[in-house]
């Protein structure tokens, strides 16, 4: 008898427990919008929620990603969670159709973990590509006679950008090398790789042509002192993360697709946080204002935010964020109901 009341209430802690697990993805009885990588070593995003399913790619931790489904549970390394479907993080979509995977959810937490320093080359190369790194005073643009051309830095791979040409190599784009994204030669190039946790190498490789006459071949390394998710020092001058600092050229395109932005950071110079539309309408881009409206701009711009997931909690855009995703949800959902 006491083997059997044993028994029962070991699977009874087991359903209570894998029940508790479950209901961190709900609030109010729906679905929670946004969570948080919670894995140091990334969290693999497949294609069907099995660890024998394809691998889609790789999450870094504390991104913030979409939930659209929660899905059957499983117990891997000793963790009893649901799977999950997730949007896939825009950069990594292979069009700008909305992509979507599954992670185990043992792996996602409600909130972001405290932040921390990078320890190896890849952590310190993940953590310089979530960002666009820009000093503190605005008016040190090209052509401004305090002009420094090393006031911007964004280190990126050919996924967060379509107009890349190699798949392999790690590109800066800064002030010093803004040619790069208005010229068609390919040979324009400049590369950059994580030497350690703290230090980088930049290859400046701004060739001879018929449309730039100031060639650059140099090699520098760069000392980097990661401070948060918005500060950090770029050979002991501070940087922040102005994820829609008004740039001459820079795609709105491009700006939806940093993950940090999802976090609502988009800081000014005193380094205050203020929501993504109010940053939105501060810093909207100048070249594209002599293409479109500055309402036909920032319409334009919630409809991307929306269709990348970026949170609507204390929004204007709430409504429609949840008139575009509901309906999608539930299919998923379904979708994930009928896989159990």
């Amino acid at each position: 008898m006491k083997k059997v009341i044993c028994i029962l209430f070991t699977l009874t802690v087991l359903l209570v427990s894998a029940f508790a697990d479950k209901s961190r993805f709900y609030e109010d009885s729906k679905i929670i919008d946004t969570m948080y990588v919670d894995s140091e070593d990334g969290l693999k995003v497949r294609d069907y929620p099995s660890l024998k399913s394809n691998r889609f790619c790789g999450l870094t931790h504390r991104l913030p990603v979409k939930i659209v489904a929660v899905g059957k549970e499983e117990t891997i390394d000793g963790i009893t969670a649901p799977w999950v479907e997730i949007l896939i993080p825009r950069y990594e979509w292979k069009s700008t159709e909305p992509e979507y995977g599954w992670v185990f959810g043992g792996y996602i937490q409600n909130n972001q973990a405290e932040f921390k320093a990078p320890k190896t080359p890849k952590q310190l190369e993940e953590y310089l590509k979530r960002a666009n790194w820009t000093l503190l005073d605005k008016n040190t643009y090209l052509g401004h006679p305090n002009y420094n051309p090393d006031n911007h830095f964004n280190f990126y791979t050919s996924q967060y950008y379509n107009y890349v040409y190699s798949k392999t190599k790690n590109f800066v784009d800064s002030d010093r090398a803004w040619f790069f994204q208005n010229y068609d030669d390919a040979d324009n190039q400049s590369t950059w790789k994580a030497l350690n946790n703290h230090q980088i190498e930049i290859h400046w490789y701004i060739p001879n042509s018929s449309k730039h006459n100031d060639p650059i071949d140099k090699v520098v390394i760069l000392e980097i002192k990661p401070v948060s998710d918005g500060v950090c020092y770029i050979n002991g001058t501070k940087y922040l993360n102005k994820p829609f600092v008004d740039r001459h050229h820079w795609s709105f395109y491009d700006a939806v697709k940093m993950p940090l932005i999802y976090n609502k950071e988009a800081f000014p110079d005193n380094n205050s946080k203020t929501d993504i539309i109010s940053a939105i309408n501060k810093s909207l881009l100048g070249w594209s204002r002599e293409n479109y409206s500055l309402d036909e701009l920032r319409a334009e711009l919630i409809r991307e935010l929306i269709k990348s997931g970026a949170p609507t909690k204390n929004q204007e855009y709430e409504k429609q964020y949840h008139d575009y995703w509901n309906p999608i949800m539930e299919e998923h959902q379904k979708k994930a109901d009928a896989m159990k």
